[in-house]
């Protein structure tokens, strides 16, 4: 009996299978950690418009009034 045969159930799985497994595995990963940084980088320009956005209407008095003008326009 080979070891390819087993014990009568299915074959074993092969190095070249494990192999193939693990790269399947490491481009989930790869693909899965992309995915997270795309998103963080989203939120962090979203976080960095509403900054910007908020500052403007803190500035003084007759600057602060034409920028919401023109932000409201």
């Amino acid at each position: 009996m080979t070891l390819r045969e087993g014990r009568g159930g299915a074959a074993p799985l092969s190095s070249r299978d494990l192999r193939l497994r693990h790269v399947e595995a490491m481009y989930d990963a790869i693909e899965r950690e992309n995915a997270e940084r795309l998103l963080h980088h989203a939120k962090v320009v979203e976080l960095q418009r509403h900054q910007r956005h908020v500052a403007r209407l803190h500035l003084p008095w007759p600057s602060a009034r034409r920028d919401v003008r023109s932000a409201l326009d």
